[in-house]
């Protein structure tokens, strides 16, 4: 009797649609939980590769603004509405991760170059060769040791050194095993995972 009870209820799933047993297959995009009295009200700002570059959100997902020409990596918001971030418009035209960005640039709320740097290496794009920042991954202003908003450290809008992450064109040098010390490992091997 339990074997046909069972059976019976195997073949009953047999029937059931797939539906009801996949999971969702199209998943909420935006603020999908806000509660401001348990959250820090505050803007996003992140950048995409292609349109529409740097892109600043408030807490509701909606666009406050955005900057279609800067693409590179990172992008940041600095004091008084100045945003900083890689420009890919004048060399490459687009983001090219080998490349980085043409230049590294901190505008004003209305979009005027304030500060910029683009001449750390000469390139050849499409057989032509001009400067670029080749700005890739990270940079730092004066008086904030990161990126992102740190309570005391306020980063420099109007002065102070900027620290870039950038690339040269050219041969790695290779060196011999025969300059490196006694002492450096002859053998690299694969660190272990621990279980």
């Amino acid at each position: 009797m339990k074997t046909i009870g069972l059976l019976i209820a195997v073949s009953a799933l047999a029937f059931v649609p797939s539906t009801f047993l996949a999971g969702p297959t199209v998943y909420p995009t935006g603020t999908t939980v806000y509660k401001p009295d348990k959250a820090w009200s505050g803007y996003t700002i992140y950048q995409t590769e292609a349109s529409p570059g740097a892109v600043l959100i408030d807490m509701n997902g909606n666009v406050v603004r955005n900057w279609e020409h800067i693409a590179g990596y990172p992008v940041t918001m600095l004091p008084g509405g100045y945003i900083m971030g890689g420009r890919v418009d004048r060399v490459t035209g687009k983001y090219i991760h080998r490349l980085g960005s043409d230049d590294l640039v901190q505008e004003d709320w209305d979009g005027n170059v304030v500060w910029k740097f683009g001449k750390a290496d000469e390139i050849q794009v499409d057989g032509k060769t001009s400067w670029s920042a080749r700005q890739n991954h990270d940079f730092v202003r004066e008086g904030a040791p990161v990126g992102y908003y740190v309570p005391g450290m306020t980063p420099l809008v109007d002065r102070g050194k900027t620290l870039i992450l950038s690339q040269k064109s050219g041969r790695c040098a290779q060196t011999p095993r025969s300059a490196l010390p006694a002492s450096s490992p002859r053998r690299f091997r694969r660190p272990k995972l621990l279980r």
